[in-house]
């Protein structure tokens, strides 16, 4: 039965990648997922395809800074640099993953309806899978709206959002606007938390309160500040941080209130950018981002090293320490996608939004006193800073960053590899933020062919 099973997704990749699929008569061997059993078989399918590399939104935003070694990397130093070629493949991987998996969703939310369930236990374990299904779909169009489109607002919520697909035949769809992206996405999850157990403890899939997450960052995205804060509450109590358990989080995500979801991964975490011959990563911490002594993050993030420069000057850098123990060690661990810390700083900036900064700072003094490092005590538009500086410490290495400079709409400033001097900014306003929508999709799908982002004619 495993084999009829690959060879249905295997059909379904081949058809994924592109908008413009076949009918569903063409799409062979559906009838096989026919009970819980190849329905979960295929469910654990969509959960690999879901795109796990964190570390190259890391690259593209400030959490690092390039060294020598990336040299015979030229590609990935100038994907770093945010070179348009480079751009542009990293695009066309992300939409044929996020539609590909979209399409294998939709083929599992069609047949599950017509599986005969013959005992209790088995209509709830189908309800658990439509509901996984539901918050997988969901989130990969969460990806794609923060990839592909402008941030949310009054002003920008009736221009493009993603391409909505949500059945097998062959569609040729315009994008949505960006208004009912988000209420598309908020639909798929409302569905999946009413269908969710209401105790179910996993992190390494969807569950009621991870589906509460992303529902959150959602709400979060789309200005809904209320909603939001309401979220996170009600996991932020639900989910009380340890101080022993950021320790283990990286290699032992399970049952660890640090990590509400956890995806697994086939390769190292650092593998895109890690180096075999130096046995170092390409990329080091940048300079400007420290830990106060006690702060509990600090061993977690650095891994302290010295580093000889191409005129053999030894310098101080940190790389990271996430997933791993030494430079040495190439762990292949679940990838924590979903963390409860994220909730104290959205619920903080939810709180700012709102124009309740008091609330907010002792929102996010209460994580930073778990963390045992010095509270946020400024007032303004310093504490939004010091807010936003103590959110790139605590997620580093993880690709937040990337989405906040986005979201915050913050200049980037891009160094060398050699001494990381200052090569060039990239400003909020730079084409680059909104990823090209893929040519083969312009010219397959003709209902989106004149709604490629700006400047990627």
């Amino acid at each position: 039965m495993k084999r009829i099973i690959y060879f249905v997704l295997l059909v379904i990749v081949c058809i994924g990648c592109s908008l413009d699929l076949p009918v569903e008569d063409q799409i062979t061997g559906l009838d096989a997922i026919d009970n819980v059993a190849t329905a979960n078989e295929s469910l654990s399918g969509i959960y690999n395809e879901f795109p796990v590399d964190r570390i190259t939104f890391s690259k593209l935003g400030d959490d690092l800074y390039p060294n020598h070694t990336i040299d015979d990397n030229l590609s990935d130093y100038n994907l770093y640099k945010w070179s348009p070629k480079e751009l542009v493949f990293l695009s066309n991987g992300l939409w044929s993953e996020y539609y590909s998996l979209n399409t294998k969703s939709n083929v599992l939310l069609r047949v599950l309806p017509s599986i005969i369930s013959n005992t209790e236990n088995e209509t709830r374990e189908l309800r658990y899978i439509k509901a996984q299904t539901l918050c997988l779909k969901a989130y990969a169009y969460f990806e794609l709206a923060q990839l592909y489109c402008k941030n949310y607002s009054q002003t920008t919520k009736n221009d493009f959002g993603i391409v909505l697909k949500d059945k097998i035949a062959s569609d040729e769809l315009p994008r949505s606007t960006l208004e009912e992206s988000f209420k598309a996405i908020e639909k798929l999850l409302l569905e999946a938390i009413s269908l969710f157990p209401d105790e179910n403890t996993t992190n390494v899939r969807f569950s009621k309160n991870s589906a509460k997450a992303l529902l959150a960052k959602l709400y979060f995205n789309w200005q809904k500040y209320q909603e939001a804060i309401d979220l996170c509450t009600e996991l932020i109590n639900k989910y009380p941080l340890q101080k022993e358990e950021l320790n283990t989080v990286w290699l032992s995500p399970f049952n660890n209130n640090e990590a509400l979801l956890a995806f697994e991964r086939k390769s190292f975490y650092y593998s895109s950018i890690y180096d075999d011959t130096e046995n170092n990563d390409e990329y080091y911490v940048n300079f400007n981002i420290t830990y106060s002594t006690n702060d509990t993050r600090l061993s977690n993030s650095f891994i302290p090293k010295d580093f000889r420069l191409l005129n053999n000057t030894i310098i101080k850098v940190n790389f990271l320490n996430k997933y791993r123990n030494n430079l040495i060690e190439k762990n292949i661990t679940p990838v924590v996608m979903i963390r409860t810390a994220e909730f104290y700083f959205i619920k903080a900036q939810s709180l700012v939004a709102l124009k309740n900064e008091q609330k907010a700072k002792e929102v996010i003094n209460k994580l930073l006193t778990i963390r045992e490092t010095t509270l946020i005590t400024s007032s303004g538009e310093s504490f939004f800073s010091d807010l936003l500086k103590e959110k790139q410490k605590e997620f580093l290495g993880e690709g937040n960053r990337y989405f906040d400079l986005k979201q915050n709409q913050l200049s980037l400033s891009r160094v060398n590899d050699t001494d990381n001097s200052h090569l060039f900014t990239i400003t909020p306003d730079d084409y680059r933020w909104l990823l090209p929508i893929p040519q083969i999709e312009l010219s397959d799908n003709k209902a989106i062919k004149d709604q490629q982002n700006p400047n990627w004619n």
